[in-house]
């Protein structure tokens, strides 16, 4: 085997076993980045950063449907969140670009919902999630880095 080979076997290992006890449609959203050519570490980057939003937003109480529940709010409390960190009892910021991935994971995990339509006519949250990934799309045109 080729050290790169063994690499992806080790990365698509890693985020099977993250995936083990997350919501089933971040599986779904895995085998999406896959088939699009992301790299197998960019697929477990994002997978990490949709568990920890979900850890943040929801602590243990995250269930399938979590997409159904998330506001704007969730969102910007996440990626405010992330603006610094604690190093050995110090509090220092963390560089923009941690925001700015942490941003893309997200806006690519709900554009992912988005196309395969898990909203339906009857979802009594449509609208409101609807709203949401408007907001989404419409940040990430208005600027290149939306929460520098």
């Amino acid at each position: 085997m080729s050290g790169r080979l063994e690499k992806e076997i080790m990365f698509e290992n890693k985020t099977k076993k993250k995936l083990e006890n997350a919501p089933k449609v971040l599986t779904e959203y895995y085998y999406s980045l896959i088939s699009a050519s992301k790299s197998y570490k960019t697929a477990y980057d994002y997978i990490c950063y949709i568990i920890s939003f979900l850890d943040f937003t929801f602590k243990e109480k995250c269930n399938d449907n979590f997409y159904l529940k998330v506001k704007p709010i969730h969102v910007n409390r996440y990626i405010s969140s992330l603006r610094t960190k604690n190093i050995n009892g110090k509090i220092e910021r963390t560089s923009d670009s941690l925001k700015t991935v942490h941003w893309s994971a997200l806006n690519s995990f709900f554009q992912f919902l988005m196309h395969l339509q898990y909203y339906n006519k009857q979802d009594r949250y449509l609208l409101n999630q609807h709203k949401f990934l408007i907001y989404l799309h419409k940040l990430n045109q208005q600027r290149r880095h939306p929460f520098l």
